[in-house]
């Protein structure tokens, strides 16, 4: 199935957007077994800066843009539509992190981190974005616009 959206034209760096997954899984990992909900907050602010504003403001972005441009990899670019549907996924994994370690239900802290380690990895490692997947499945069955 293509993650491709034909509504918007707009565009990011593939590479970028890994480095960035990488970042989260480094983040999510620290916040989880130092147990400290607030970064799961500063997550959850980057990801809407994303989402929303494609990442002007994001020091996630900045610091994967950095190293992309000091690696010398040529960007290879696609679609930023269901990256952006991704990281909004990523706002509610990072919102549900926080509050479940603020009030201690590790189960719940524990399922929730393992489903966002492994979207965080598989983006990373395989440039498997599940969030594009969700999204381009729910507008071919016309749930989204």
């Amino acid at each position: 199935m293509q993650t491709e959206c034909p509504i918007s034209g707009e565009r990011v760096n593939e590479r970028v957007v890994r480095t960035v997954a990488a970042q989260v899984l480094f983040l999510l990992l620290a916040g989880f077994f130092l147990d400290q909900p607030w970064i799961f907050v500063v997550l959850a602010f980057d990801f809407a800066e994303r989402t929303w504003r494609g990442g002007t403001y994001s020091p996630l972005r900045a610091l994967a843009a950095l190293l992309v441009k000091w690696s010398g990899a040529a960007p290879v670019f696609t679609d930023a539509a269901p990256k952006k549907f991704a990281a909004g996924a990523g706002i509610l994994f990072s919102v549900l992190m926080a509050v479940f370690l603020y009030f201690e239900w590790k189960w719940a802290s524990i399922v929730t981190g393992a489903v966002f380690g492994i979207c965080a990895l598989l983006e990373s490692a395989a440039g498997f974005c599940v969030g594009c997947y969700v999204y381009s499945w729910l507008r071919r069955f016309r749930l989204i616009a």
